[in-house]
């Protein structure tokens, strides 16, 4: 995007439409033959300076310098000093050039008693117009440019001889559309701005020259400016987006308390448009910046903040580089495929096939042909040759999920091609080579399958040459809120519903929540609160989340040290969410000596404060 500010009228070439328009940047535009001037015509009869164009009271004017006909708009001629607007067509000579503005505008009176003609109905029709043009522009996302339809409108309507749009960006004061296009940065008051923002309303020197109650710098005095008005844009919560500058030049009737109102007015329609662009912008930017922050840190599509998911990614990273097979474990949900994904992208196989293969989704009699294909004829119904997973992942990487759900006699076949690196289609005895490398992944604990005697020892440790374990997204710390914001921000794109957030509850609920189902849970309440909400804010309730209490019974099992963990961190987090994060008072809730509390909250990485 462009970070100069731009202006809303431009002048075009009619009779050669490959040349470039030219914007009208300053505040005055010459036209002539001579090689000074802003737009350059080289026609027979053009002189060495034939026109100008001045911005003054809200609009450019068009002078003629040459003869009577010399010179037309509209076809009438130019005689004297005449206001143009957008769609006015201006002839010098052969010359037809086309003078073009802010969408939507048209012609705006501009006789000394507008203000006090502009009745209710008239302002009703000039906001239609406004948000008509303005809207498009937000649709688009295009702040900028609804920013300089803004500042067009409004000079026009209170004939100015200077207005821009200024944003607030921390304490700076950014110009992003302005009138002239060529004014000098320094060319408004920023005494005026702070004023106005202090006062939150618009504030109104009439006369610098006599006006002593807003103290404007000496600068001013100096550039000619007589008459200025200010006006902040807020959000809905009052934070002051920018401000709305505008002011006349001395020789020019200063503004009124009647302007003044009218800018009020307008300052209200243009705070809640800008406000609504601003956040269209914001929501894009910061899913670029999730999405580049990933990429950045080699994370694929994994979203986390929390050191044990970082200790996993960066073990991850590790290895990917080399050719050894990988065991993930995790419960169910957790991310283990995106896990494997991202090794896969950031191995030297990234050019090769992923293959997922879900082992507890394939019936049984199947799996060989599956894993190793099959020859036509090999059994009834193979009419064709069909590579098996193991074949098609060739040069890339099997991912195999729910390993342990194999049944022994595949895993046997399993190990004889991960030792040999080849297979052998059923119906067939011809090797087939691959070059393939195996990620495995398991909800349940491998190792004590193996005690078990489902699982063969051998091909554990053919497998399991680096483990690499999950966290339960309730060990994450708070992954749990910063995953559910981008998933916000992912479904409102997708579903198109608008920016949508969490309330401070449900942030609180979603901490204090077990997440039996990781993140996969997480996405499903997401999902159904985007579409049965119709609150900009998600809620607690929205999301569903039950209390401990109300579990389902056939919850996943757990060993007594992690339900023990789990059971000291929802306690927790619900003290510290009734006691909005006071540490003495959740200690007194929970009947804890306070220096026992604060050790728990080290050991399970809860940071007290997300609760204030």
């Amino acid at each position: 995007m462009n970070n100069h500010p731009i202006t809303a009228f431009e002048i075009r070439f009619l009779d050669e439409p490959e040349r470039p328009p030219v914007p009208l940047a300053e505040r005055m535009v010459r036209i002539g033959a001579g090689p000074d001037n802003h737009i350059r015509l080289s026609a027979p009869g053009v002189l060495d300076n034939h026109a100008f164009l001045i911005f003054r009271t809200g609009a450019y004017h068009f002078r003629n310098l040459g003869d009577a006909r010399s010179a037309l708009c509209n076809g009438n001629a130019v005689d004297s000093l005449v206001t143009v607007q957008a769609g006015d067509i201006l002839s010098i000579g052969p010359t037809r050039l086309g003078v073009c503005g802010p969408q939507g505008t048209g012609p705006v009176k501009t006789d000394s008693d507008i203000l006090e003609t502009l009745d209710q109905s008239s302002v009703r029709r000039l906001f239609a117009d406004m948000v008509s043009t303005v809207s498009t522009l937000v649709r688009d996302n295009d702040r900028r440019r609804a920013a300089a339809d803004l500042v067009a409108v409004v000079a026009r309507v209170l004939r100015c001889d200077g207005a821009r749009l200024v944003l607030k960006q921390a304490q700076t004061l950014q110009t992003i559309a302005l009138l002239p296009a060529g004014a000098p940065e320094d060319r408004f008051s920023r005494t005026a701005v702070k004023w106005a923002e202090k006062e939150s309303r618009t504030i109104l020197a009439a006369d610098i020259d006599q006006n002593s109650l807003l103290p404007l710098e000496e600068s001013m005095v100096i550039k000619d400016i007589r008459s200025v008005l200010c006006s902040p844009l807020t959000d809905e919560s009052g934070k002051t987006l920018g401000f709305l500058y505008l002011d006349r030049l001395k020789g020019n009737a200063p503004f009124s308390e009647k302007d003044a109102e009218i800018f009020e007015r307008l300052r209200l329609l243009f705070s809640a448009l800008f406000a609504n662009a601003n956040e269209k912008e914001s929501q894009a930017e910061s899913i670029r910046v999730l999405a580049e922050s990933a990429h950045a840190r080699g994370a694929g599509g994994l979203i986390y903040e929390s050191c044990a998911m970082a200790e996993v990614v960066e073990q991850s990273l590790k290895v990917s580089a080399s050719d050894v097979p990988i065991l993930i474990q995790g419960q169910t949900g957790t991310g283990k495929e995106v896990l494997a994904q991202m090794i896969h992208r950031a191995s030297p196989r990234k050019n090769g096939p992923c293959i997922a293969v879900n082992c507890g989704a394939i019936p049984a009699e199947l799996m060989e042909s599956e894993f190793f294909g099959h020859r036509k004829g090999a059994f009834t119904g193979a009419v064709n040759d069909k590579k098996g997973h193991m074949e098609a992942a060739h040069g890339g990487t099997l991912f195999l999920d729910e390993i342990s759900e194999l049944p022994i006699a595949l895993q046997v076949k399993l190990l004889r091609a991960v030792q040999q690196n080849e297979i052998v289609p059923v119906g067939s005895s011809t090797p087939v080579p691959i070059d393939i490398r195996i990620v495995s992944a398991s909800n349940k604990n491998l190792a004590a399958e193996v005690a078990a005697g489902r699982f063969r020892q051998d091909l554990y440790y053919r497998l399991t040459v680096v483990c690499l374990d999950l966290p339960a997204l309730v060990n994450r710390d708070r992954d749990a809120v910063l995953l559910a914001h981008h998933f916000l921000k992912q479904y409102s794109l997708l579903y198109g519903t608008g920016p949508r957030t969490l309330s401070a509850a449900a942030e609180k609920a979603i901490l204090a929540y077990s997440w039996p189902g990781n993140v996969r849970e997480l996405i499903n309440r997401i999902q159904k609160a985007m579409i049965l909400s119709q609150k900009p804010a998600i809620d607690a309730d929205d999301l569903g989340l039950p209390d401990r209490e109300a579990m389902p019974a056939n919850a996943e099992c757990l060993t007594m040290e992690i339900a023990r963990e789990q059971a000291e961190r929802d306690a927790i987090n619900r003290a510290l969410a009734k006691s909005g994060g006071n540490v003495s008072l959740c200690a007194r809730l929970l009947d804890v000596d306070r220096k026992v509390l604060i050790r728990l909250l080290q050991k399970l990485a809860i940071d007290a404060r997300t609760y204030k």
